[in-house]
């Protein structure tokens, strides 16, 4: 082992966050809200964090991953 390594802790950065997404029709999306922000800084007083809701105007891309096609029931995810 790398005695410069010895005693490094690494910590995550950029953790996923979930966020909610409405559908419509032909379950397209239709609005989503993504959770308040959030920072280690101290809050500026009289300012409140609130979810943002957010329609859907286009979707630019949209692609499908069949994964495990051989097996009884295939895994398939739409992007």
């Amino acid at each position: 082992m790398n005695q410069g390594a010895q005693g490094l802790q690494f910590r995550s950065l950029n953790l996923p966050v979930p966020i909610e997404v409405v559908e419509g029709g032909m379950e397209r999306p239709v609005s989503v809200t993504l959770p308040p922000a959030s920072s280690s800084r101290p809050a500026q007083t009289g300012r409140t964090s609130t979810a943002a809701s957010l329609a859907v105007t286009a979707i630019n891309d949209l692609w499908q991953v069949d994964d495990e096609w051989w097996r009884e029931r295939p895994i398939s995810r739409r992007y």
